[in-house]
């Protein structure tokens, strides 16, 4: 199939090669209105969400609301299925470089914790109360 042809992507034929572009694990989850959510990487680095007429590529975060729980998801850009060319290499060369700003971005939100000497998601961030920037673990050591 050319990439002249109308593109044939959909939830079903698109995950599997979308899963492979994603860092290691990749957590699915089906939700409704015939939805996959696949959180990739660990701590998270990128949400991809495949909906039956796009998929959005966002940028892990985590937030928590008292009356829903955590949400994580941080939509950076949405592509319509008919608009990835039909070809699977020309698509995976549309999709990459999506994958790959939304993991960038992430990780520059990191902080780099002063005790322990790591750099640390920023929902693992303390603030103590003599100013340190430290993560949770090294706060619950101290």
């Amino acid at each position: 199939m050319s990439d002249i042809e109308a593109p044939q992507w959909s939830v079903q034929t698109a995950e599997t090669w979308i899963k492979a572009l994603l860092p290691e694990p990749v957590i699915r989850s089906e939700l409704p209105g015939d939805v996959v959510l696949l959180q990739a990487g660990d701590p998270g680095q990128v949400v991809v969400r495949l909906k039956p007429a796009a998929l959005r590529i966002g940028v892990f975060s985590q937030r928590w609301w008292r009356d829903r729980g955590v949400l994580v998801d941080e939509t950076l850009i949405a592509v319509p299925w008919v608009r990835l060319p039909s070809s699977l290499v020309h698509a995976q060369a549309v999709v990459r470089p999506l994958i790959e700003a939304a993991t960038a971005l992430r990780r520059s939100r990191y902080f780099h914790c002063e005790v322990c000497q790591q750099q640390r998601p920023p929902e693992l961030q303390v603030a103590t109360s003599t100013g340190k920037r430290t993560c949770q673990t090294c706060w619950a050591e101290q």
